[in-house]
């Protein structure tokens, strides 16, 4: 499968410097650059790790799936166990979380690169139990395997792709094995304006366009194919075969249905929400993102769109006959 919602991520990391880390050296402590996940999971159990196999390629894009390498050596790729324990906050930091801010449970193989599982976590109680395993990989052909580092940090704009003066973080010491239980990670640390050479530059906001609104509508003769508890997820792309500009994703979807679709959905703020764009509507039956089940119905619209388009119609009519 070709996984190009971890492509774009994966993209954004080898920019290191000039997206997460900004002015900054490589800090492997600190969270990747990473699409804006929310639009894809559901509130309060967001998995930024998810990204990994990505949402499907445009119907008409035939793409061969990869062996992982574990499987090809007879490993099964998700069969580790997770890594379990509990983060705890130092009471000296206890009084310097804000309102709304959110968490980034980072777990790192031992070889260097991009995470390989990442958690985001919602409404901070400490101590906060936690599991992180095969489920939460970015990218589901590299195994969840040992040994593997835990760093948290405690996010106060909720954006996986900065790291603001103020953010907090932590660690648990030493490395583990997938399975291990009992794993305490103490956020006991804040990252300042000056960290390592001096500012942290803000980078400057995308030009971006307006939202792209229409209605999506269901075809007859798949009308009484959308099985209970389905989710929707409507797809912006710039380019057929690219990865996802903007996603929304809308549980128990009712057609027809109104939706709008735009700067605020895009997987990567510093990506402009502009260009000729194009839309996918697909109704995934197990709401998982990252799969493309046999059954799952599908449409697009007859675009490309601009920026600020209205009226825009989309129908849902075909059906994947395949799994991917």
């Amino acid at each position: 499968m070709k996984t190009w919602l971890a492509l774009a991520l994966l993209l954004l990391l080898a920019a290191g410097t000039a997206c997460d880390r900004r002015t900054e050296p490589f800090d492997p402590d600190e969270v990747p650059v990473e699409p804006d996940l929310s639009a894809i999971f559901p509130e309060g159990a967001e998995r930024a790790a998810k990204p990994s196999a990505g949402l499907p390629p445009p119907p008409g894009q035939s793409v061969a799936a990869p062996v992982p390498a574990a499987a090809a050596a007879g490993v099964a790729v998700g069969a580790a166990q997770p890594i379990r324990g509990s983060i705890r906050l130092t009471s000296q930091l206890a009084g310097r979380v804000p309102p709304g801010a959110v968490m980034f449970l980072i777990a790192r193989g031992p070889t260097p690169g991009p995470p390989l599982a990442v958690q985001k976590l919602e409404a901070l109680r400490f101590p906060l139990d936690f599991s992180i395993g095969p489920e939460d990989r970015m990218m589901r052909e590299i195994p969840f395997a040992g040994p593997i580092t835990l760093t948290a940090r405690i996010d106060a704009d909720g954006n996986a792709t900065t790291r603001e003066a103020g953010d907090l973080h932590g660690g648990a010491p030493g490395s583990h094995q997938p399975g291990a239980s009992g794993v305490e990670v103490l956020i006991d640390e804040v990252y300042s304006a000056d960290t390592t050479s001096g500012q942290v530059a803000s980078p400057a906001p995308a030009a971006t366009g307006g939202a792209i609104a229409g209605t999506i509508t269901l075809a007859p003769e798949v009308a009484g194919k959308v099985p209970d508890g389905a989710v929707l997820f409507l797809i912006a792309r710039t380019r057929p075969a690219g990865p996802p500009l903007a996603v929304r994703r809308i549980p128990a979807p009712r057609f027809p249905l109104d939706f709008s679709i735009g700067p605020d959905d895009r997987m990567i703020k510093a990506m402009p929400f502009s260009g000729a764009i194009q839309l996918t509507a697909r109704i995934d039956a197990d709401a998982n993102a990252m799969s493309r089940t046999a059954g799952d119905l599908f449409g697009d619209s007859k675009g490309p769109h601009s920026p600020g388009d209205v009226g825009v119609q989309l129908a849902i009519d075909q059906v994947y006959t395949q799994s991917e």
